[in-house]
């Protein structure tokens, strides 16, 4: 299965009743089944359990790189609206689809707590 992810093409919604920080953002990190590679075009992912390959545009790219990282929502938000000279607003939006979609694929984890679910 191949996937082409980018930004305000994903199809996904924002379940309040899922794990939140404060602001809606969820505290998440990338799956221990995931393998990556990143260039100035974008990135390609791939879930090793699950068999499947998906292509990232840049900013997808970036997000799930800061992701692994350890950044959270809220400071990937940050960055991309100064990298990008974009409103705050616009990239909180952005960060909280993309984690939605990326969870969707099985390609998050959710933290609850000190927990993973």
């Amino acid at each position: 299965m191949f996937l082409a992810i980018g930004p305000r093409k994903w199809q996904c919604a924002w379940n309040p009743n899922e794990p939140q920080t404060a602001g809606g953002f969820k505290n998440v990190r990338v799956g221990e089944n995931v393998r990556s590679t990143h260039n100035q075009d974008g990135g390609i992912v791939l879930d090793i359990l699950h068999g499947q390959m998906f292509r990232l545009n840049f900013v997808g790219s970036r997000i799930l790189e800061l992701l692994k990282q350890g950044s959270e929502e809220p400071q990937i938000a940050e960055q991309l609206a100064r990298e990008f000279g974009i409103e705050r607003s616009t990239a909180e939006a952005d960060v909280r689809e993309f984690v939605e979609t990326l969870e969707k694929h099985h390609l998050l984890t959710v933290r609850n707590g000190n927990s993973l679910t």
